[in-house]
């Protein structure tokens, strides 16, 4: 069950990365989110949740996956997973930068 506190935060940022993408604040390139996040710049990173019904990733797909989320809690940033539906066609994931 989800609080739903995180609920309301979970699609405040969905609003905001929708608000500021192409402003330069925000990426759907895995890559990118990856070298960012590694670098302490997400401040949230949104994932796309999979279940029975939706594809799976590849591997290594999965494995930047989640050395983004590693790498986004470990410099203090926030990490939801979100309909993938929800997100840019094509992407497992967005994040909001803090610089």
């Amino acid at each position: 069950m989800e609080l739903p506190a995180s609920k309301h935060d979970r699609q405040a940022a969905l609003a905001r990365y929708q608000e500021q993408a192409g402003a330069g604040l925000t990426s759907a390139d895995l890559a990118e989110i990856v070298r960012a996040a590694s670098q302490g710049r997400v401040a949230v990173l949104l994932l796309a949740a999979t279940g029975r019904r939706q594809p799976r990733s590849s591997p290594a797909t999965a494995a930047a996956c989640n050395l983004a989320a590693i790498e986004t809690l470990t410099h203090c940033g926030t990490v939801y997973a979100v309909p993938a539906a929800q997100l840019p066609a094509r992407a497992v994931c967005v994040a909001l930068y803090r610089y």
